[in-house]
């Protein structure tokens, strides 16, 4: 699970860490939570193994970076299983777990990253709407900050409550195929600030955008109900199939997407003119 945020509200040092078995305690501070957010969800399952890297710095004169590796083995999950010709049930409703406990490691705060980092920044623009600065969040304009702020305060990179059931992601699979996919995008943090020029022009913009990508894979003909996929066995040899049930989430942010999404709100500022 790779987690990425890219901002330019601030100026992050560089930093790295690294967390595996080789360090009991730092592993027990990452672990823990997150097990406790998942068993909230499926209370059956549980964490087997967890490792994480992460970093904080620059990507460029004008952009800082936050990235977040996590490598997470969860067990429990399947809550049923037959023979062959059986039924294999897998409850992902961990998926959608939300934790909003702050996770510092070695003078990173991995978790609370919009109090961390970006919300001192938010607050410190004026509110006086005469100064013409916009706010743009998760698509919606405002003309000052507190609203900006208090969904900054909250905004954790493992709160997870913004995915919605496995039934409600986009299904790929055509008969005979060895696999069934499932595909969810989203934005679930999009902060833009900047002065609009008479023009409609946005005039030094600050960014923090946080766009997510997720798929799931399982085996051909899986299906779907709620948060659970369910999947039959023809063999005896399909067993090992339901301990290749995976997702992965890839969160990231380019300067494409920092582009594409500035000019598309100065084009939409210059229409309502």
């Amino acid at each position: 699970m790779t987690l990425e945020l890219l901002e330019n509200f601030t100026g992050l040092p560089q930093r790295h860490v690294l967390v595996d078995a080789s360090n009991s305690t730092l592993i027990h501070q990452i672990e823990q939570p997150i097990d406790e957010a998942i068993q909230k969800l499926v209370p059956s399952a549980g964490i087997q193994d967890i490792a994480l890297q992460a970093r904080t710095g620059n990507v460029s004169s004008r952009m800082s970076i936050l990235q977040e590796n996590y490598t997470i083995l969860i067990n429990g999950a399947i809550t049923s299983r037959g023979g062959a010709g059986g039924r294999v049930d897998v409850d992902l409703a961990f998926l959608s777990m939300t934790d909003s406990s702050p996770m510092l490691l070695n003078g990173m705060e991995l978790n609370s990253v919009g109090s961390a980092y970006l919300l001192q920044s938010v607050e410190s623009f004026p509110i006086a709407t005469t100064n013409k600065y916009q706010f743009y969040l998760n698509g919606k304009i405002f003309l000052n900050s507190v609203i900006p702020a208090s969904t900054t305060k909250d905004f954790d990179l493992l709160d997870f409550s913004w995915v919605p059931a496995i039934s409600h992601w986009h299904n790929q699979y055509q008969p005979f195929d060895p696999t069934s996919r499932w595909d969810y995008s989203a934005t679930p943090y999009n902060l833009t600030i900047a002065q609009v020029t008479p023009e409609g022009e946005l005039y030094r913009p600050v960014v923090a955008y946080y766009q997510a990508s997720l798929a799931l894979v399982a085996p051909g003909g899986a299906w779907a109900e709620g948060s659970h996929v369910y999947f039959n066995i023809a063999t005896t040899a399909d067993l090992a199939m339901p301990l290749i049930v995976g997702a992965t989430v890839v969160i990231g942010i380019g300067s494409y997407f920092v582009d594409r999404r500035l000019t598309w709100q100065s084009r939409a500022r210059r229409k309502k003119r």
